[in-house]
């Protein structure tokens, strides 16, 4: 079928994505929105997204006129609160691209007049036509948005009717990495020219930093254990330690560098000179991961995971887990995150338990520990 085509948008496996250009992420809006399978629907949104982009561009600040009292009005009245301006641009951008499947079925309700069976149709029209991720989003965030009616007073004190559904969850990603595979990738990177990605990946395999916080580091974050910085998605505190041969290779890569370096800034760049986004760095590590390993689709996001299942492996103290991952991991054990200082010494106890439960993994040893891998884990992992 030939489709007229739609500014922005990509087609990538069959999958469209709404793409922003530089002056766009300046001005705040996401790298990146995915729309769904390839057709009428997702250049639909793509085109919703150009809309906004337009707007945003003319100066035009221009918000449909929802009914008074309707879920549509709640969100634009939550939309002017401090709490939605102090969320991340990533929770935002969830939240609207979740109000593209919700608006037009109950964007102009009163939310006290909405039922079990409303939900329920909806719900299962979008496990139909889209995805099972993209329907648990959208009842992640009606859920969420709810409650955002409800303390505005709008639903009436009713319950959420959404409570009696059971969401389908998204099958949880289980690839993992191992050390042999990282180096070979890492040296693959350096021989290539692409050494500020190779120091990202070492430092993301040695840290369990999650991509994009590793791609931000700046200078004035280096310790001699490696950096300090604090998560994107939860502001947490986190030390990231590296090895040896990491911060080698660092102080190699800084030492070749033919321009000044820019306090505040992105301290590993692309080849042109330029700081990686989120495009540019997965597009780049797939090229490289094409050549490395034919065929793969692991991510660098993987490498997270992986460094949590070798710890566990290695019997590793969940708290220590913890600081070395800058989240909770056991949910029992939450209060070690409070007692447990997040220093150096401690997160060096997660990546001694690495190194034990690598060569568990090596020999083929069975991973049942008194630790066993929690499944809050994979779902946490995801961030």
């Amino acid at each position: 079928m030939g489709w007229i085509k739609v500014r922005y948008y990509a087609v990538k496996k069959g999958r469209g994505y709404w793409q922003a250009t530089r002056p766009m992420r300046a001005a705040g809006f996401p790298a990146s929105v995915p729309c769904g399978r390839d057709g009428a629907r997702a250049r639909e949104i793509a085109e919703t997204w150009n809309r906004r982009w337009d707007d945003h561009r003319m100066g035009r600040c221009v918000r449909r006129q929802w009914p008074p009292g309707s879920f549509g009005d709640a969100l634009e009245r939550y939309r002017d609160t401090e709490t939605w301006k102090a969320k991340a641009s990533k929770t935002r951008a969830e939240w609207e691209r979740a109000w593209l499947d919700i608006s037009p079925i109950f964007g102009d309700c009163d939310p006290s007049s909405v039922s079990l069976t409303d939900i329920d149709a909806w719900y299962r029209s979008l496990l139909v036509n889209t995805t099972i991720d993209r329907a648990w989003r959208a009842m992640k965030i009606w859920r969420a948005l709810w409650k955002v009616a409800a303390a505005l007073d709008l639903t009436g004190k009713r319950d959420d009717p959404s409570v009696a559904i059971r969401r389908q969850t998204p099958p949880k990603r289980s690839a993992r990495w191992s050390e042999g595979e990282v180096v070979r990738l890492v040296k693959r990177m350096w021989r290539e020219g692409h050494r500020g990605l190779a120091c990202i990946a070492a430092i993301a395999w040695d840290s369990q930093l999650s991509p994009k916080d590793a791609r931000t580091l700046t200078d004035e974050q280096r310790t001699p254990a490696g950096f300090s910085t604090k998560r994107a998605k939860t502001g947490r505190t986190v030390i990231a330690t590296v090895s040896k041969r990491t911060q080698r290779m660092i102080d190699l890569y800084l030492g070749g560098l033919a321009y000044a370096r820019i306090p505040g800034t992105p301290l590993f760049r692309a080849q042109d000179g330029s700081a990686f986004n989120e495009f540019s760095m997965s597009k780049a590590f797939a090229r490289v991961r094409e050549r490395a390993f034919p065929g793969d689709r692991r991510t660098m996001l993987d490498m997270r995971r992986s460094g949590a299942v070798e710890a566990l492996a290695g019997n590793v103290d969940p708290g220590a887990l913890g600081a070395k991952m800058a989240n909770s991991i056991a949910s029992a054990r939450d209060l070690q995150n409070t007692y447990l200082p997040d220093d150096a010494t401690v997160v060096r106890r997660a990546d001694e338990a690495r190194l034990r439960g690598r060569s568990a993994l090596r020999n083929g040893s069975n991973l049942t520990h008194s630790y066993k891998l929690d499944p809050s884990i994979e779902s946490r992992n995801k961030d």
